[in-house]
């Protein structure tokens, strides 16, 4: 799979909910690839190179336009069309990513995006867009870059390939939906998108995502690192949070009585979850009102959203409910709170205060055995510790790894790359992150969608608070490179149609 696996294995949420298993462990698979490659590193500086991740998978040489142009620099363009693929790409990897949260802050995914306030400013649609359109700002630098320097058509192939990869993937999507490939594209990302938008736009990205990684190699001395801090060290704290989020269904209350028995259940639902005295058991309680709420939910479901409602790295400068209480003076880990206004309320438990995160990303290869491959959980699990005990049997390595899961058909091996927590799910993250960690190690670790058979391969070099640092240098960096090359990006006001 190629880079553009942002999109991999992410769907509306109702569609997800209704796939089955099969379908669910594939894309639980394509998930977690996709999160090999977008990191989001939260802060207010790096936030937006960040953003780059998230549509840097793949890109175009391609020149040609059809329809009104969106954002152009002289020698490539977006139109329209790819727009809107970029938008609810975008859209449809951070519903899924961060679900919980985007409904706590008041999305609801069932209406149009236009037509929702965001806080109180602007549209839902606005603020996403301007977080895309920012991101293909600089991907159109870092393609003009390439052209300016001639080494643009040395990626011609490459971006054709990476074009195919996303194809051939998005086609799999299709017939796992039962879908044609043109119907599966207008459902997704509207009728404006057709295959060959879906080529412009993956070449365009790969093209920029080529020369991005020529100035993402760079590195910077611990001094330069601690002469940034010493200026602003607050910038480089994040804290932790669970939000989870209670509304009142107005639908079929009639009368002032109903009304009123509707709100004092839901305040006591949310008074139930503040009362929590861990983490485990604000879990617990999370976990039985969501079963208790939705009845139909599968106990997988519940245990994913679960793992939704965790927000990871939140920094000082981030606004909103959740944000705004855990950057209070004086939070501690373990506080509790039952945020915003009767009938919508938004609990929160405090996982860490905003400190320096001194943990360090971590990079792995696993195998996912699903559960739904097996007549048992229990049966996947003996699986997995048997394909282990193989794979230790002799001198085992990464290669030897990848080798072991080649071999069976419901197993795929896949490279985890630079690791944080927020990036899959927090029982893998334990792991991988833990200090203790060397290459080599193996473990076998159960997770939503089926058991994980991870091998560990390297950390990074610089603990997370040190690479927003370093992310931070960059960003400055980016800034000088674009005020040397005069260059302009021309942009025009677009909206995208609704789904």
């Amino acid at each position: 799979m190629g880079k553009s696996g942002k999109r991999r294995g992410y769907r509306a949420r109702s569609q997800r909910e209704q796939a089955q298993d099969a379908a669910r462990a594939a894309a639980a698979q394509a998930e977690a690839a996709r999160l090999s490659f977008y990191k989001r590193l939260v802060g207010v500086l790096c936030a937006v190179l960040l953003v780059i991740a998230l549509v840097f998978g793949a890109v175009s040489l391609a020149r040609s336009c059809q329809g009104d142009i969106a954002l152009s620099t002289p020698h490539y363009r977006v139109d329209t069309a790819m727009l809107a693929y970029y938008f609810y790409d975008y859209y449809h990897a951070e519903l899924g990513e961060k679900g919980d949260a985007y409904a706590a802050a008041g999305l609801d995914p069932e209406k149009p995006l236009g037509e929702q306030i965001y806080k109180g400013e602007t549209t839902w649609e606005a603020h996403f867009m301007a977080e895309v359109k920012a991101s293909l700002r600089r991907m159109l630098v870092f393609a003009e870059v390439a052209y300016k320097e001639g080494v643009a058509p040395s990626y011609a192939e490459k971006c054709r390939q990476a074009a195919d990869e996303t194809v051939a993937a998005l086609q799999i999507e299709a017939e796992e939906n039962g879908q044609a490939l043109a119907d599966y594209l207008a459902a997704q990302y509207s009728n404006r998108v057709d295959e060959a938008t879906v080529r412009r736009a993956e070449e365009l990205s790969a093209l920029a995502e080529a020369r991005y990684a020529i100035f993402a190699a760079e590195t910077y001395t611990e001094e330069e690192r601690m002469a940034l801090y010493a200026t602003r060290p607050d910038d480089f704290k994040t804290g932790d949070v669970i939000a989870y989020s209670i509304k009142v269904d107005m639908a079929g209350l009639t009368g002032e009585a109903a009304i009123r028995e509707a709100y004092q259940q839901a305040e006591a639902r949310a008074q139930t979850l503040a009362a929590a005295g861990s983490e485990e058991a604000f879990c617990a309680a999370m976990a039985a009102d969501l079963q208790a709420q939705n009845p139909g939910y599968t106990a997988r479901t519940v245990a994913r959203r679960v793992d939704e409602a965790y927000i990871y790295h939140i920094p000082a400068a981030a606004t909103g409910l959740a944000e705004d209480w855990l950057n209070e003076p004086g939070r501690q880990a373990g506080d509790t709170a039952v945020l915003g206004a009767t009938g919508d309320y938004t609990v929160v438990y405090c996982l860490n205060a905003p400190r320096e995160v001194t943990y360090h990303r971590a990079s792995a290869r696993y195998i996912l055995l699903p559960y739904a491959a097996y007549q048992t959980d229990a049966l996947a699990r003996e699986a997995a510790d048997g394909l282990l005990t193989d794979f230790l049997a002799g001198a085992p390595s990464a290669k030897d790894f990848e080798a072991l899961a080649l071999q069976h058909t419901a197993a795929a091996g896949i490279a985890l790359e630079r690791v944080a927590y927020g990036d899959i799910e927090k029982p893998l993250c334990d792991w991988l992150t833990d200090e203790a960690r060397g290459a080599g190690d193996t473990a076998v670790i159960a997770g939503v969608e089926g058991y994980y058979i991870l091998y560990y391969t390297e950390k990074a070099p610089l603990p997370l608070w040190q690479e927003l640092i370093a992310d931070a240098l960059r960003e400055a960096d980016y800034r000088v490179m674009l005020q040397e090359s005069g260059l302009t990006v021309y942009e025009n006001a677009c909206t995208v149609p609704a789904l």
